[in-house]
């Protein structure tokens, strides 16, 4: 890949992400949006339209009143720093070598005396090509490859074989395969070729005793390997263990005797079993909990302010001692504004989670209504959103004859009748001053360039503005970018980056321990929780959206036709209907049914040019539809349909002069709870509330014209907007319809 290809910043204009076209005429005002985080508040709406709360509802107590926690007063946390409590759990005892004449049994039990006697000269065999022994047997008799044991149709049997041969000969492997005709499954040896990778930083001994550790799978005990004082040389054992069995055993250095186990060893690393191979009982817990309590859910609200959702959960998992993966919701909200949303954090328990933010003060973060739930929260499982918002110093775009009474009279009804292009905002992309988009990083992982993902995400940003701490420029997060540009330096990089830069820190640290090899930069992206990771991929799919929406609307308009997709019911099933040259004779389908599909390797095509447009768009990123399933993220992306055009509900607005006291007053409407889908804009005095649908064109116009006249002085004046909208619709989006330019 070229230099530019990779470090030239995407500008976050909204042409660029195929944000063109709007249905209004009448879009003609100017206006300042999001000028403070208080002037956008968005609130979430459960599945049954209702908006979430801070406070739980009657119906909810009632509902959880039997199933309350009996009161913990032990602080959990108390005395227990991070680092002790990740390696605190039940006594382990260190691991001991079997007595192998045991093993010997059990193979006689079910394999013939000349087959075992085949089975010792095929190790030593292999012994000797590994160079672990000194074979004197003949070395041209070719036994080939592998060895058979023979067919067994008992599954424990075979389990039983599986386990013995590892112990007795930890530099063999078996396997089964199934033999066409037979009921039972054959078992083969053969040499293991990861044994031969341990040979360079371990002696066969240590070797022998780490296969045979991780094949016993004893969650309570733990290996210690004498490994010297050669930093490097532990750096790449680490690295090994993790590569290899990553998943089911993690490693540490100790200096000097750990536990009191290791008396003669100065430095050792010591390996054991991870809490999901940990056997029962001994599972890690924290003080008054129970077994039934790591198995459960609990759901609360977050509202946060000017605060990214993602960086949020990673706050709160620091709390409480979790990991980001373990939350989950239904969607990501606005980093400039205040939000509130449901989510859901898996093994934390409802007095836990109180706990955590009873005894440490979460900035811009505030937690309440939490409640024991079934199950975790899934992306789009929502009602809506509902949004309340303030647009600063509204003007004319142009000079005109119109004034702003006449306009915004007539955009408001526009939009209420005609909707908007249900496009993607410019939110979804990216952060402004971010240099590398998100929907880059994700076609980097779609590719699967995993170092090219990464270095976008080490891109720095242009300087130009604050970060979340108010540091201007080059601040200390475009410091530690620029150090990872010009050195590739895992460790520096770390030690320079903001603690507060969850993702980033995330990713130095598996770089730091699998390395920057394909396979290592694959295990760092794989490091970010998988809901974070392919909100990536989802952004590039969003991209593609909004440029077939365009090409759709410029091609064929705001008529339906033939080949185009809308999506109907069957059997309580949504299904995806291609219309046909009858569906368009009956008008059954208008504009407003049409659908558009994201990318995906499961969706139906529309049948007309926008089918081909879909296929070149993809073929100029070097991509096809089969590329969406990307094994080595563990990500299926099948796609799904979005409504080509989108309509706001329950929508009010209100004009008022843009001046201190008003505001002001707005600023603390909006900053509180609200308790139903109601706009806090009744309570202002300045002017009446002038819903769009309703009140006559003359009370409107009256209502205006309060605010306008101003002893013929010009007035700053400010737009507020109440409304709903359908899930993953963006209100930026939708003031396009009446606001041609928003700063």
């Amino acid at each position: 890949m070229s230099e530019e290809e990779v470090f030239l910043p995407t500008p976050l204009h909204q042409e660029n992400f195929g944000i063109v076209r709007v249905l209004s005429s009448h879009s003609r005002l100017s206006g300042k949006l999001k000028e403070k985080y208080q002037d956008f508040k968005v609130t979430e709406l459960d599945t049954n339209g209702k908006p979430v709360s801070l406070q739980p509802d009657k119906h909810s107590q009632e509902c959880t009143q039997g199933s309350q926690e009996p009161d913990r007063k032990q602080d959990w946390k108390k005395n227990l720093t991070v680092k002790e409590e990740v390696w605190k759990r039940q006594p382990e005892q260190k691991w001991e070598e079997k007595n192998t004449a045991n093993f010997d049994g059990i193979l006689s039990e079910s394999v013939s005396e000349e087959l075992l006697e085949k089975l010792k000269t095929f190790s030593e065999k292999h012994r000797c090509c590994q160079g672990i022994s000194n074979y004197q047997g003949n070395q041209d008799q070719d036994d080939g490859d592998s060895l058979s044991l023979g067919i067994f149709e008992n599954k424990e049997v075979r389990s039983k074989l599986h386990h013995c041969v590892k112990q007795l000969y930890p530099h063999l492997r078996t396997s089964t395969h199934k033999v066409g005709g037979q009921t039972g499954s054959e078992i083969t040896v053969s040499p293991d070729p990861l044994y031969q990778e341990y040979r360079d930083f371990l002696d066969p001994h240590q070797i022998n005793q780490l296969f045979q550790f991780i094949d016993s799978k004893e969650g309570n005990t733990i290996l210690h390997l004498s490994v010297g004082d050669c930093k490097d040389k532990r750096t790449k054992i680490h690295r090994l263990v993790a590569k290899h069995f990553g998943s089911m055993v993690e490693t540490k250095t100790f200096v000097g005797n750990f536990k009191s186990k290791t008396p003669d060893i100065q430095t050792s690393i010591v390996v054991r079993f991870r809490d999901k191979f940990q056997k029962r009982g001994v599972k890690r817990q924290f003080p008054g909990e129970t077994d039934r309590d790591l198995a459960e859910y609990t759901v609360f609200t977050l509202k946060k302010e000017d605060i990214e959702s993602l960086d949020a959960i990673q706050k709160i998992a620091m709390a409480t001692n979790s990991h980001p993966s373990q939350f989950s919701y239904a969607g990501i909200k606005d980093k400039k504004a205040v939000t509130m949303q449901a989510m859901v954090v898996r093994n934390v328990t409802p007095s836990r989670l109180q706990a955590s933010i009873d005894n440490r003060a979460l900035h811009n973060i505030t937690i309440g209504n939490i409640q024991r739930c079934s199950g975790p929260l899934h992306l789009g499982q929502l009602g809506g959103n509902h949004f309340d918002v303030v647009v600063r110093d509204v003007k004319l775009h142009t000079a005109q004859d119109t004034s702003i009474n006449d306009i915004i009279p007539l955009a408001v009804k526009s939009l209420e009748t005609n909707g908007f292009i249900n496009y993607y905002g410019k939110q979804r992309f990216g952060a402004v001053g971010s240099a590398a988009t998100a929907d880059r990083i994700g076609l980097a992982l779609l590719q699967g360039n995993m170092k090219k993902a990464i270095d976008l995400f080490f891109l720095p940003d242009d300087g130009n503005h604050y970060d979340e701490l108010g540091n201007h420029g080059d601040n200390p997060v475009n410091h530690a970018k620029r150090n990872w540009q010009t050195s590739h330096n895992a460790k520096e990089t770390l030690a320079l980056m903001p603690s507060y830069k969850s993702r980033e820190c995330i990713i130095l640290k598996a770089l730091h321990r699998h390395g920057q090899s394909d396979e290592g930069c694959s295990k760092a992206v794989m490091a970010i929780p998988h809901s974070m990771r392919i909100l990536y991929i989802h952004s590039y799919c969003s991209l593609v959206w909004n440029h077939m929406a365009t090409h759709r609307i410029q091609t064929y308009g705001y008529q339906v036709m033939k080949g185009d997709l809308v999506e109907v019911k069957e059997n309580d099933q949504t299904k995806v209907h291609i219309i046909t040259s009858e569906d368009i004779q009956t008008g059954r389908y208008s504009i407003t049914d049409v659908v558009l599909p994201l990318p995906g390797n499961k969706i139906t095509m529309p049948e007309n040019t926008i089918k081909e447009k879909y296929h070149q768009y993809l073929q100029s990123d070097n991509l096809s539809f089969e590329q969406f399933r990307v094994p080595a993220l563990k990500m299926n992306i099948s796609g799904d349909y979005r409504k080509l055009i989108a309509f706001p509900c329950d929508l009010e607005w209100n004009i008022v002069e843009d001046k201190s006291d008003t505001v002001d007053t707005f600023q603390e409407a909006i900053s509180t709870e609200v308790s139903a889908v109601s706009s806090p804009l009744a309570d202002l005095e300045s002017t009446s509330c002038a819903e769009s649908s309703g009140n006559s064109q003359d009370n409107i116009s009256t209502s205006i014209s309060k605010v306008d006249s101003h002893g013929g002085k010009s007035v700053a004046m400010a737009t507020m907007m109440s409304f709903c909208l359908q899930p993953s619709s963006y209100a930026t989006v939708c003031l396009r319809e009446i606001f041609s330019s928003l700063d």
